[in-house]
């Protein structure tokens, strides 16, 4: 399947932390415009067993890895409801079919993602057979994950494609939105790719995190790290190693060095900075991005704003002061080779390169290599990334940086998250001293 097919099926959820998710059973508000209801079908066909959950987004913020919105809605489906008496016998390939309803959906345009939570303790329970596991008030549990099946409402090419929910009449009704399909695949996923993060050469940061050089690059291995203690349970995370291709016309796309580009993205992201000890304690924790306070994928109408750089006509960088609009920090990242030998070839990751080949040494856009190390760079300069193509900034934004890694899949791990050791214990999950990783640039 080409990637941009693969994406789109499996495209979900964003990794930005959260304790308090803004997702809900329905997107109903006591303050809410004229809605309707949005109805229709998922249909699975296969042996896989388990609930299936719908998600909701706005047309105009997909999820990862299109976009970085978050669900404005989700709605679940048991497993009792979408296979009924062969829930527990995986002879029985259906089809199977189930009904779910959004009951208040304002008009607009938006995308439907689905997926199968498998749960294999239906077909074969035991003591450690792996139960369904997502749950939205967490970023660690709240995407889909090893075994589960992802689909959602597509066109012909496999994209999610928009569903319109119209306007009102002249006397002020919506006409429902009924027989929307949503067809869930045959893949299961691997585990999402938890990780910790290594900086050998770097000056440590607090709790374990890293100092940014501003001058050269700081070189990083961010290491798949397996995870098991309820209700984490990544037993085995990988890095899907892929070309990007967004286009789809079999030529790997170029990333901001110059070099073919590589799936998974890599993101240092800036994270809001606790403004006092009465700060929320998300905030203080690091689980909050930066001028992303209510955690909904989307920058807040007010917030931090920086100096940017521009080069007129390819002329001396100019400062152009802040203007107060929101802007999106974000501190570049490139692959490097493993081992480095020649500083001048450093961030160009030949090794990765050669596996990702064709028998004539052309770049297979197909292949896939799962790998549980990654070597690459945090570059020494900053951008604004609220737009495209991202404008650089003046100076490094000083604060701490989150680590954002988002598969082709479109599942994605960041760091830190609830995991770490400051938070951990306060939301009853187990404590893991690499969950609280951070970047820091010093002031």
């Amino acid at each position: 399947m080409r990637a941009s097919t693969w994406a789109a099926l499996c495209a979900l959820l964003i990794a930005t932390a959260c304790s308090d998710p803004p997702v809900h059973t329905a997107a109903d508000r006591a303050d809410a415009p004229l809605a309707t209801t949005l109805s229709g079908q998922v249909v699975y066909a296969g042996a896989a067993r388990g609930s299936a959950v719908v998600l909701l987004y706005a047309a105009d913020a997909p999820p990862p890895p299109a976009g970085t919105g978050h669900p404005l809605a989700f709605a679940q489906i048991s497993g009792a409801a979408l296979f009924a008496g062969a829930l527990h016998d995986p002879s029985q390939p259906g089809p199977f079919a189930a009904s779910f309803t959004f009951p208040t959906v304002a008009p607009g345009r938006y995308l439907l993602a689905a997926f199968l939570d498998r749960d294999a303790c239906l077909l074969a329970p035991s003591s450690t057979c792996q139960l369904s596991d997502f749950n939205p008030f967490y970023a660690v549990t709240r995407e889909p994950n090893g075994g589960d099946l992802l689909g959602g409402h597509v066109d012909a090419h496999g994209a999610l494609s928009a569903v319109t929910v119209p306007e009102p009449d002249v006397a002020g009704r919506i006409a429902a939105v009924t027989g929307v399909n949503l067809g869930i695949g045959a893949t299961p996923l691997p585990d999402r790719p938890a990780f910790s993060v290594q900086v050998p050469s770097a000056p440590p940061g607090d709790a374990g995190g890293a100092i940014i050089d501003p001058r050269e690059p700081t070189f990083f291995t961010l290491q798949a790290a397996p995870l098991d203690a309820e209700p984490v349970r990544e037993p085995a995370p990988v890095f899907l190693v892929k070309y990007v291709d967004a286009d789809g016309d079999g030529v790997p796309d170029l990333s901001p060095l110059g070099v073919p580009d590589l799936w998974p993205r890599v993101i240092v992201r800036k994270i809001a900075d606790p403004s006092s000890a009465s700060a929320p304690a998300a905030v203080r924790a690091g689980l909050r991005d930066e001028n992303d306070l209510n955690d909904d994928g989307a920058l807040d109408p007010t917030g931090q704003s920086y100096d940017h750089a521009v080069s007129p006509d390819g002329g001396a960088p100019q400062v152009i002061p802040a203007d107060h609009v929101p802007d999106l920090v974000v501190l570049p990242t490139a692959y490097t080779a493993a081992p480095i030998t020649d500083p001048q070839t450093a961030l160009v990751p030949a090794q990765l390169y050669a596996q990702l080949a064709l028998p004539d040494g052309g770049p297979d856009v197909n292949a896939v290599i799962p790998m549980t190390s990654l070597s690459l760079a945090v570059l020494p300069e900053a951008v604004d990334a609220s737009a495209a193509p991202p404008v650089p900034l003046a100076a490094l934004p000083p604060g701490r940086y989150a680590v954002i890694v988002e598969q082709v899949t479109g599942q994605t791990w960041r760091l830190p998250n609830e995991l770490a050791p400051a938070v951990a214990p306060a939301l009853g999950l187990a404590p893991a001293a690499s969950q609280g990783f951070t970047f820091t640039v010093s002031p």
